[in-house]
């Protein structure tokens, strides 16, 4: 990539387009104005955003949609603000069933006006090492997404993995999906979340398989929820909840029970569904007639991919802090991020909402670090 425009020769856009194994480097440093959404349709295809001199690659004004496998995206800031026509997107976000092997690494996503990153139907992808924070509530004059409110991270997908993440100042800090075949075995492990209002992590029915183990939540001034998870409300989800600690309930991570809002387990029951979509899933996505149970959790883990675990609270938090986000060289809006959550102080706070940001316009100072200051071109 020689240059910072939207589309034609040397762009970002152009090299995405062109089809065949690539790995996509950088000779220019600075923001990318998308005046539509980047697609990425072609598979195998690598985006090293490290390669960028100065302050690395922001991409404002438009989403990316990932509609390939073999993808991989690295240090990246995508920050699309409001969208021209008010419409509700998510930052970052897969496509169909049989999309496979995705990573999404060292990510800095922020004021998008959905989901900051979702993963709704992708099988094996690996969410790592990305800071997801501020997405906007009252974005635009459409309806709430289809899959409800907004939230930092929607962990959908099949056979998927979110690993030392940080998910900040959030309304919903993570949502699993309440759609047949989009939340079956996702593994959440050793992320840390700061400053949640509603929920720090809730959703997942419809047969819903979920591992959530060894993360960090820190209650920031805008937290009203206490709860590591609020399970599905039909009880058609199950979950695997281990060694989760709160700051201060920290006596309850031996007791990951009491940090649940379960229900009764019920079993769901297929309903009609397009067979063409259900033929396009793994086998093992496909839905099974479940079971009654007193409870939404279960006492093992299922199945994922293992990663090294430790269970040392603020070692979490040491690791998450130090390498999460475009880490090599970190903008302004990051460093403010990471001071604000190491002091536990709202950061980007609209008014009466310690925090939290609900219009990008509001929020001056944060565009100002992100859209203006710190990207100028460097050729």
């Amino acid at each position: 990539v020689t240059n910072l425009n939207d589309s034609g020769k040397g762009s970002l856009r152009w090299a995405v387009e062109q089809e065949g194994c690539r790995m996509v480097l950088f000779n220019v440093a600075g923001t990318i104005n998308l005046k539509s959404a980047l697609v990425i349709a072609n598979d195998s295809i690598s985006i090293i955003g490290q390669s960028a001199p100065g302050q690395g690659i922001c991409l404002k004004g438009a989403p990316v949609k990932i509609l390939a496998s073999e993808v991989c995206l690295r240090y990246l800031h995508v920050r699309p603000g409001m969208s021209a026509n008010g419409e509700r997107v998510d930052a970052i976000c897969d496509g169909d069933f049989g999309q496979h092997n995705i990573i999404l690494d060292h990510l800095s996503v922020s004021f998008s006006t959905g989901h900051g990153i979702a993963i709704r139907r992708a099988q094996d992808v690996s969410v790592q090492y990305c800071i997801v924070s501020h997405p906007l509530e009252n974005a635009g004059p459409l309806a709430i997404p289809e899959d409800g409110e907004p939230a930092g991270i929607l962990a959908g997908g099949f056979m998927t993995t979110f690993y030392k993440n940080l998910i900040a100042n959030c309304a919903n800090a993570m949502m699993f999906p309440n759609e047949e075949g989009q939340n079956r075995w996702v593994h959440v492990m050793r992320n840390m979340f700061y400053n949640w209002r509603d929920h720090a992590m809730y959703g997942g029915g419809r047969q819903g398989e979920i591992t959530l183990e060894d993360n960090y939540l820190i209650p920031g001034p805008a937290t009203k929820n206490m709860q590591v998870l609020d399970v599905a409300e039909d009880g058609t989800g199950r979950y695997y909840v281990s060694w989760n600690t709160m700051k201060g309930r920290e006596n309850l991570a031996r007791e990951n029970s009491k940090l649940v809002n379960d229900a009764v387990g019920m079993p769901y029951i297929p309903t009609e569904y397009d067979e063409a979509e259900r033929a396009k899933m793994h086998p093992v996505q496909r839905p099974q007639a479940g079971d009654f149970g007193t409870t939404c959790t279960t006492l093992a883990a299922f199945h994922y991919k293992p990663v090294w675990s430790g269970k040392i609270a603020e070692a979490i938090r040491r690791d998450v802090m130090l390498s999460v986000g475009c880490s090599r060289v970190r903008d302004s809006y990051d460093r403010q991020l990471l001071e604000s959550i190491l002091e536990e102080k709202p950061f980007g706070s609209q008014q009466g909402l310690v925090g939290l940001v609900q219009h990008a316009r509001v929020a001056f100072c944060c565009r100002f670090y992100i859209f203006f200051h710190h990207f100028h071109a460097v050729h």
